[in-house]
């Protein structure tokens, strides 16, 4: 039996191209293939990207506590210095601090650490350490006045990656100052000086 058709008369091409509709209703193997390849390519450059960005960051927490121990260290340094009668430099690497106490304070780096021991009595009392990451040294002027904590650290070239020149960064302190200040404070109001000063 044969059935008719109410409508218009169908076209040989637009039944052709309904038929073509209904059978492309999902995507092709290339096409999907396609897009999974470029996911793929951009997931990996996404997961370099958070690989470098931790690598950065915790480069910076580094520096930020390598910059942190060595504030805190000088911060120790000038303080010691400043309280110290008399300051002696063994060794280029080595800081001796005769303390109005009678104790001493005595400061050594070596491998990149820097040693604070404070001893009274011939014992030690106290000992800190501080990781500085560079190389140390300390020095005493020939008149006694002022001691010098040098470090020295190489800078890395960002494009060649290699230090072009050491950077030396050195903190001075007065050694003796309070007295000294004390001592010039009475100079100045007129009144006679407790001890010469040396």
């Amino acid at each position: 039996m044969r059935t008719t058709h109410a409508g218009p008369p169908l076209e040989s091409g637009s039944r052709r191209s309904r038929g073509r509709s209904s059978r492309r209703r999902g995507f092709s193997l290339v096409e999907t293939l396609v897009v999974v390849s470029l996911t793929g390519v951009l997931g990996v450059l996404a997961m370099r990207l958070l690989i470098e960005m931790q690598r950065v960051r915790n480069a910076q927490r580094q520096a930020v506590t390598s910059d942190l121990v060595r504030a805190r260290l000088a911060r120790a340094f000038r303080a010691d210095v400043h309280r110290a009668i008399e300051a002696r430099s063994d060794a280029p690497a080595r800081l001796r601090l005769m303390m109005n106490e009678g104790g001493r304070v005595i400061y050594s780096g070596e491998d990149g650490r820097v040693s604070r021991s404070v001893e009274e009595e011939d014992r030690v009392v106290r000992r800190d350490e501080f990781r500085v990451g560079v190389a140390s040294r300390f020095a005493v002027t020939e008149d006694g006045r002022w001691a010098t904590w040098t470090r020295s650290r190489a800078p890395v070239d960002a494009r060649t990656g290699v230090p072009p020149r050491p950077l030396e960064i050195a903190v001075e302190a007065a050694v003796d100052r309070h007295r000294r200040r004390a001592n010039h404070d009475l100079r100045e109001s007129g009144a006679p000086e407790s001890e010469e000063e040396p």
